[in-house]
């Protein structure tokens, strides 16, 4: 149970570099498609390596598995990252980040409705806290920006998705390690991708090294390490938890942002950064 709630905070502390590391991608001049599709294909070989190097036996999988994974890559993981970097592209990483992370109450709605599991007020008040603390910490109340509507809406729609992709892998998925989901539905992911874009592939023959090396960092820390102890954290305590903890991504962003590139902080995020730790905390209490 410990390790789930540190893989949890793991993930979340990856997917606090996924911002700025998307953002960097981009201005390599590549579209949001084509990254991910660069990305996928740096990230499946080194996760079907380290499984066939550690125990090659886990790749074998049943009839059912292996639908159930395909469910994953193509219905989930393929068009939450389509719209996820398409938001980027439209939005401050801020703004994508806190529409991303309406998700957990997505899930907690979702699983009251159609899965009629009981109420639970202390989570509800949880995810609430959560949610405000993430508006703290983005410091955007009060802010007289104008954002892209189309950007926001790719925001929802790809939190949507990543609540989706929460849920099956929980119901589903239980019985397969974290490493075999996200190999196989990242695997997935890209015969979608590359299927969609088949005539706009000629792009990889104008792949630089400065791309090569910004996609490989992204690769690492934005896809093979965050989602794989995602997937870990949700085997282990399950999406709801694991997605409240996932609000950790947020203030880790900020703090490395202050830290690495001398962004000021100030007082009403680090009350926000309070609040969510605070919910990081009671979770793991409750």
């Amino acid at each position: 149970m410990k390790k789930g709630y540190l893989h949890a905070i793991l993930s979340a502390f990856f997917f606090g570099l996924a911002g700025v590391l998307v953002k960097l991608a981009l201005k390599t001049g590549l579209e949001s498609i084509q990254l991910i599709i660069l990305q996928y294909m740096v990230s499946i070989p080194l996760l079907f390596i380290y499984i066939f190097i550690t125990n090659k036996n886990k790749l074998k999988l049943t009839r059912r598995q292996l639908l159930n994974l395909i469910i994953l890559g193509v219905i989930g993981n393929a068009p939450m990252t389509i719209f996820y970097y398409s938001a980027f592209e439209r939005l401050p990483a801020p703004i994508v980040t806190i529409i991303l992370y309406t998700y957990p109450f997505l899930i907690f709605v979702l699983n009251t409705l159609f899965f009629r599991r009981k109420i639970d007020k202390k989570i509800l008040v949880l995810i609430i806290i959560g949610f405000l603390g993430a508006v703290l910490t983005l410091n955007i109340i009060g802010g007289n920006n104008t954002y892209s509507s189309k950007g926001m809406f790719y925001a929802l729609v790809a939190a949507i998705f990543f609540a989706f992709m929460n849920m099956f892998s929980e119901k589903k998925l239980g019985s397969i390690d974290a490493f075999v989901i996200n190999t196989y539905s990242t695997f997935f992911s890209l015969l979608v991708l590359v299927l969609y874009n088949y005539d706009h592939m000629l792009f990889l023959t104008k792949t630089t090294l400065p791309i090569v090396i910004n996609v490989g960092i992204l690769s690492l820390f934005c896809e093979v390490l965050p989602l794989t102890l995602l997937y870990s954290g949700i085997k282990k305590i399950g999406g709801l938890k694991t997605s409240i903890i996932g609000n950790l991504e947020i203030p880790t962003a900020i703090i490395l942002s202050a830290l690495v590139l001398n962004e000021k902080l100030v007082i009403i995020q680090l009350v926000g950064v309070a609040l969510i730790s605070y919910t990081t905390y009671r979770i793991k209490a409750s």
